[in-house]
């Protein structure tokens, strides 16, 4: 069975997110080469107090301070892309920027009302962000199946918690990106209206989306076509006919989906059904049942099939 919280493999259509792992790796790297680290802590004082290094509240969110660190904030982040795929990328990247200055506003509030408690300094990385997206993951992304351990009951999401729990020196950082995360879910303000200017979104399109772009999953249509040939091409002359008569009753039409659904789960194929029509929003929802059910509710191969159409 397909994770719906993994989503279909790559960056495939979630460029932000390649620019995260991307430049967060990158970052990370060049700092621990040319001997930066020093310049991503953020310590109340004496950086902010008697330095007055504001550019700090910036650095500090740029890059991890070791590997470890790094290995897991970009399997997390690598993970979220699913969130974009929801979002769309001209809302994620607001999301992502909304989420870096909500986070550092909360941060450092911490650090001056808990300064006489001995707060006084927050760990390098991206944790405000990471946390903030772990909230829409949480809240925006269905669960596609349960599983039992020892008695306690898990899903295919809990490795994604876990991988969160590795940070134990982020825990300040970590709840400041989750009531971030909060606000946005909830749109206090009206913030999830917010997107970046048109020239902006314009400069991005014709010069950084180009350099992030990542191979379509159209590319695999002919490796899908082999393998489940006959299959494809059975439902695409069905979806066709179906295409061919969209004003009519359909009662051809929904023979045809009731015969395909049998024997579904409801509550996971509806869970499966939204997250490809969030993937493919122009598609109809009988074609994406059809496409899910010729799957074996595999959601990673009905994509395929519904972009090989």
């Amino acid at each position: 069975m397909s994770q719906i919280s993994s989503g279909l493999s790559g960056f495939y259509n979630t460029p932000i997110s390649k620019a995260l792992v991307l430049g967060v790796g990158g970052m990370t790297i060049a700092t621990s080469i040319l001997r930066w680290k020093p310049y991503l802590n953020l310590i109340l004082n004496p950086h902010l107090t008697r330095d007055n290094q504001f550019w700090r509240l910036i650095t500090s969110q740029l890059a991890f301070a070791n590997s470890g660190e790094l290995l897991f904030g970009c399997i997390l982040l690598y993970q979220f892309r699913v969130i974009e795929r929801f979002f769309g990328p001209a809302k994620f990247s607001a999301f992502v920027f909304l989420s870096s200055i909500g986070t550092k506003l909360l941060e450092l509030g911490c650090l001056v009302s808990s300064n006489s408690l001995g707060l006084n300094i927050l760990p390098a990385g991206p944790y405000g962000i990471i946390f903030a997206m772990l909230f829409q993951y949480y809240k925006q992304i269905p669960t596609t199946y349960k599983f039992r351990v020892l008695g306690l009951t898990f899903s295919d999401k809990s490795y994604v918690y876990f991988l969160a729990l590795q940070y134990p020196q982020s825990f300040v950082p970590a709840i400041c990106g989750i009531l971030t995360g909060l606000l946005y879910h909830t749109d206090v303000g009206g913030i999830k209206k917010f997107r970046f200017p048109g020239f902006i979104t314009r400069f991005a399109k014709s010069w950084l989306l180009p350099l992030l772009a990542s191979t379509s999953a159209r590319s695999s249509a002919a490796t899908m076509e082999q393998v489940y040939g006959s299959d494809i091409r059975n439902l695409n002359t069905s979806l066709s006919n179906l295409l061919s008569q969209p004003g009519q009753a359909s009662s051809m039409g929904r023979s045809y989906v009731e015969t395909m659904t049998q024997g579904i789960p409801q509550t996971m194929r509806e869970e499966e059904i939204m997250a490809l029509m969030t993937m493919f929003p122009d598609t109809e929802r009988q074609i994406v049942v059809a496409a899910l059910q010729s799957a074996n509710n595999d959601v990673n191969t009905a994509a395929t099939i519904l972009l090989s159409r």
